[in-house]
């Protein structure tokens, strides 16, 4: 902030509030040079650098889902395998969660593989089957 006050030193009351200012009530003698060349204004002080703005926060963006391709061979009968597999995952879930995973790994040792995700395609009705 910049505060200018301009005091004419050749009045006399300008002169006192000068002295009561700086000099705490002892007089002095001020010389005024008096010129005809133009007085620069003052410059204001530089802004302060602005700070670094935040990086916005990206939107999430939801994953698109294709949709299977239909089965060129099987027509309106072909299976849809995503949904299956979205089926097992949710009842394998719903099973460890009420029975924990004793029975789920029986299920899974029973078609062969070690995960839900790794139950082929084929064995995915009987897989939801045996532990429904």
């Amino acid at each position: 902030m910049f505060v200018q006050i301009t005091l004419d030193t050749s009045n006399p009351a300008d002169n006192a509030a000068l002295d009561r200012l700086f000099n705490s009530g002892t007089p002095t003698t001020t010389t005024t040079v008096v010129s005809d060349a133009p007085v620069a204004a003052p410059q204001a002080p530089a802004p302060a650098p602005k700070a670094a703005a935040k990086p916005k926060p990206q939107p999430k963006v939801e994953p698109v889902v294709e949709e299977p391709a239909e089965d060129l061979l099987g027509g309106e009968d072909a299976v849809d395998y995503a949904a299956l597999r979205k089926a097992a995952v949710d009842a394998a879930t719903v099973l460890v969660s009420s029975e924990g995973p004793a029975r789920l790994k029986e299920a899974l040792t029973g078609i062969g593989a070690k995960r839900v995700s790794e139950v082929p395609d084929e064995k995915l009705e009987a897989f939801i089957a045996a532990i429904a």
